[in-house]
């Protein structure tokens, strides 16, 4: 499928084109509505996008993995039913989180 990069960023056409543009955290519905109790399709594909992504102070995620990237940060977080990817300009202080979605983008 043909289209801009925000274009195929906004509305990926497939999960594999949204693995070529980068997009990280590509997820299907039923993972998504068991680990953050939403109500998305259970057979089809999302994307989080980072924007969408609020992290709190809180105790259901643990942090797996931090890498700095240089201009970010870049944390595994997990709370055993999902990891996440979440990049920061300012390095996490605790070991734990709450995760909240605002949004979960369909893809195709």
């Amino acid at each position: 499928k043909k289209g801009s990069a925000q274009e195929l960023t906004e509305k990926p056409p497939s999960k594999y084109a949204a693995q070529l543009l980068g997009l990280i955290n590509t997820y299907q519905g039923k993972k998504l509505n068991k680990s953050f109790n939403t109500n998305y399709e259970p057979d089809k594909e999302y994307w989080l996008p980072q924007k969408s992504i609020a992290i709190h102070k809180g105790q259901e995620f643990k942090i797996e993995e931090e890498l700095f990237l240089g201009n970010e940060y870049e944390y595994s977080l997990t709370n055993k039913k999902i990891t996440l990817i979440y990049r920061s300009k300012d390095q996490l202080d605790e070991k734990t989180y709450n995760i909240s979605l605002s949004e979960a983008i369909l893809i195709g």
